[in-house]
């Protein structure tokens, strides 16, 4: 099954309609509202994500696995935050671009934090 992402728009990287990465602001600030709002539309249906994170091979629970994705990259399976740099919808460093590869490496930390074998989640802040 093809999947049909959005084209990703332009981001300005400085003044007043700069966007910033989900994760950057955890505040309640006004101008973070669209994101926060976003979010919780992608974590209420899944999107073209649920297809993709809810299918056989992925051990994660599905409504969790699209929460991390609403809450790293707003669904955006293009997102880059150049601070690692965090790549895809899932926000893995150094990550895949393509949208089912990131999700196979963010799986692979998922089963690691799951298994003790990483301490923390690869996910701070985020479900």
């Amino acid at each position: 099954m093809a999947l049909a992402w959005p084209t990703p728009e332009p981001t300005p990287t400085e003044g007043p309609g700069r966007r910033r990465h989900p994760s950057s602001d955890r505040g309640a600030a006004a101008g973070n509202r669209m994101v926060r709002e976003r979010r919780e539309v992608v974590a209420e249906d899944g999107g073209q994500w649920r297809p993709l994170v809810c299918a056989a091979p992925f051990t994660w629970p599905c409504e969790w696995a699209l929460a991390v994705i609403a809450c790293e990259s707003s669904g955006n399976p293009n997102a880059y935050n150049p601070a690692g740099p965090y790549v895809g919808g899932f926000q893995v460093l150094n990550g895949p671009t393509d949208p089912y590869l990131n999700a196979v490496e963010a799986h692979i930390q998922f089963v690691e934090w799951e298994r003790g074998i990483r301490a923390e989640s690869p996910w701070p802040g985020c479900p």
